[in-house]
């Protein structure tokens, strides 16, 4: 391959780089970076409730290339079926209806339960949802598809 081919590739590469660097300290506006250069497709965080060595919490990052890291230290990759259910999942998703639904009742953090909260780094401005605020529902996507590949469970 000759360096006349490497060149443009690299150039690429580093501006990919550079931007993502600019969006990460907030230089770029919203929607600037590419969502493929967020490896990140969703966060999820499980806090409150009583553990033997203190408060409970859990957490966990599904990237796109279908790693996940995990605050317990399970290691893991999602097959390929669920992570292409996941990303359609989430691009199907209808926001506004799913944030329109605010959660009733007392929130299971105050009773050693706990609060849920999933961050999706879509469209350039990160979209969360908090269990505590908002309905989650599991039967619905992308939530279910999110607890079948951290907790095995079938939806």
């Amino acid at each position: 391959m000759s360096a006349r081919l490497r060149t443009p590739t690299l150039a690429l590469i580093l501006l990919a780089a550079f931007a993502a660097t600019l969006g990460g300290c907030g230089l770029l506006p919203a929607g600037i970076v590419p969502e493929a250069l967020n490896p990140v497709l969703v966060t999820m965080e499980m806090a409150g409730g009583e553990c033997p060595q203190g408060a409970c919490g859990f957490s966990a990052e599904i990237h796109r290339d279908g790693t996940v890291i995990r605050s317990d230290g399970v290691q893991q990759t999602v097959a390929p079926p669920d992570l292409a259910r996941l990303v359609a999942g989430i691009e199907q998703a209808d926001w506004e209806a799913i944030l329109a639904t605010p959660f009733q009742g007392e929130c299971p953090r105050n009773f050693d339960g706990q609060e849920e909260t999933y961050t999706f780094p879509t469209g350039g401005v990160p979209i969360a949802i908090a269990s505590c605020t908002v309905v989650v529902d599991h039967g619905q996507e992308p939530f279910r598809t999110i607890w079948d590949i951290l907790f095995g469970v079938g939806g």
